[in-house]
């Protein structure tokens, strides 16, 4: 597995980004319903690995920094209770088209 500039190699794997309470808060309530092993692999693992990647990308229109998307994306698919891979998706869905190096 290919790890950026800066990650821990340990598991749990280290993405040094800025936190954001409010989107993280955000993100749990739109996957509160998945299992607890599920949610915590989302917001352990995926949710600090697409964070990481956005970090360097211009804020949103709003000012929003950009994770904000991936997390409103999965916020929008919450009701359909995805499955775990689906939720994933949707959280790491712009970090390749948006980063050269991811």
């Amino acid at each position: 597995m290919y790890l950026p500039p800066g990650a821990n190699p340990q598991l749990p794997f280290q993405f040094p980004a800025p936190s954001y309470p409010h989107l993280e808060a955000q993100l749990q309530e739109a996957i509160a319903y998945l299992e607890p092993q599920e949610r915590q692999f989302l917001l352990e693992r995926v949710y600090p690995y697409a964070n990481f990647w956005h970090q360097r990308q211009s804020p949103r229109a709003n000012g929003q920094p950009y994770i904000s998307h991936p997390v409103a994306v999965a916020a929008i698919l919450s009701p359909y209770h995805l499955d775990l891979g689906s939720m994933a998706a949707a959280i790491l869905h712009d970090v390749h088209e948006d980063n050269e190096e991811a």
